[in-house]
């Protein structure tokens, strides 16, 4: 079921976004992996427990329950939140977050590029995509609190994708346009990751949009298994 932002004027609170010890490489507009997902509660204003900026630039807000729960936050100046949690688990844990951003109009910042590297500290993987690909390239860095034994799989599991990447005028290259749906970004990134990413979208050479994303797969698999039971 989808409701309108008009129906979510009748929630009062949701539990606070940030997570204090959380580096700020790996949170997405004061959201980290593994805080629980905003609850809804008795009328009130939903904005403000959002943060500042979510609030001040909020347009709408909606959430789908099945198959998958999330919640959508349109935002000012072309941009989109997504949520994922686990519904399964009482502290409904969120595993994937994704801001999008488009420009549409142009133009984009000239210091976007800087920007985008400010947010996501030096990338562990800068992965190019094809010639004439949506993809221009795909930004990877793995969470550094990850334990070595996780770090040590996701890094195998990368090179090996990369390593065998197919030839240029393959179809079946997964940085073609990555990241529209789970089972992609699983291909891409393993059983063990979490971190985040920024995928670079171009037309013409030329910046078109962006997805940022936070996603732990080990959880993201894990909850979208219970959802298919």
């Amino acid at each position: 079921m989808r409701w309108a932002l008009a129906v979510f004027a009748m929630v009062s609170a949701l539990i606070a976004p940030a997570l204090a010890e959380t580096s700020p490489h790996q949170e997405i507009l004061g959201f980290a992996l593994g805080q629980p997902a905003p609850e809804l509660a008795p009328p009130g204003n939903p904005q403000e427990p959002l943060g500042k900026e979510v609030a001040r630039d909020m347009t709408g807000l909606m959430v789908v329950e099945r198959p998958n729960p999330r919640y959508q936050v349109a935002l000012k100046d072309s941009r989109r939140l997504t949520l994922w949690f686990d519904a399964s688990k009482k502290e409904r844990p969120i595993y994937w977050i994704e801001l999008t951003q488009g420009y549409d109009p142009p133009p984009v910042p000239a210091d976007q590029y800087d920007r985008i590297l400010g947010e996501l500290g030096q990338p562990d993987y800068n992965i190019a995509g094809r010639q004439g690909a949506p993809l221009g390239a795909l930004l990877i860095k793995i969470d550094p609190s990850l334990s070595p034994e996780r770090t040590a799989a996701t890094r195998q599991h990368i090179d090996a994708v990369i390593a065998n990447r197919p030839e240029p005028s393959s179809q079946d290259d997964l940085f073609i346009e990555p990241g529209t749906t789970l089972q992609s970004w699983l291909e891409i990134l393993g059983d063990n990751f979490r971190g985040k990413l920024v995928g670079i979208y171009t037309i013409s050479n030329s910046i078109d949009s962006t997805a940022t994303v936070l996603i732990d797969t080990a959880a993201a698999r894990d909850a979208q298994s219970q959802t298919a039971e």
